[in-house]
């Protein structure tokens, strides 16, 4: 039996990249819990830029999926992936802070608190995750070519 292809060629990088936020907000939510430390524990730092962050995230790991169903494997888009997840939150983490603080020091000090933050370093690792999960789950063309017509 072979199952139908998707009603829309975006639905499965849609769907994965919805499930990726969800994974990322649970994983900062449960290490917030474990750790006892807030994601963004500056209290000065602007209650947008945890969301910023998740955003940035997102965006990313859905240019990711969207690109690898077209690949023959999923290791250099899931490593592009990760990295770049991990490049986006210390950004907007950085710039976040500058644009609150209007010094640029504050902004680097504050980005580089996150650079071996588990807040940082898990969701990129969950982002390569999404990449080869959302690879194996692609639909074959092969298997769509011969699609048996209901008579």
């Amino acid at each position: 039996m072979q199952v139908p292809p998707p009603p829309h060629p975006l639905m499965i990088p849609v769907l994965a990249t919805v499930t990726y936020l969800a994974a990322l907000i649970a994983t900062w939510g449960f290490t917030s819990l474990l750790l006892d430390v807030d994601v963004v524990s500056d209290t000065e730092a602007s209650r947008l830029i945890g969301p910023a962050m998740a955003g940035g995230a997102t965006v990313v790991v859905f240019l990711a999926v969207r690109r690898v169903a077209q690949r023959s494997s999923p290791w250099l888009t899931a490593a592009a992936a990760s990295t770049g997840v991990y490049l986006a939150i210390l950004l907007i983490a950085g710039v976040g802070r500058l644009l609150d603080a209007a010094d640029a020091a504050t902004g680097l000090v504050f980005a580089g608190s996150f650079a071996a933050s588990p807040f940082t370093l898990l969701p990129a690792l969950l982002a390569g995750v999404a990449v080869i999960a959302t690879w194996a789950i692609r639909p074959q063309r092969r298997s769509f070519d011969r699609v048996p017509r209901p008579d």
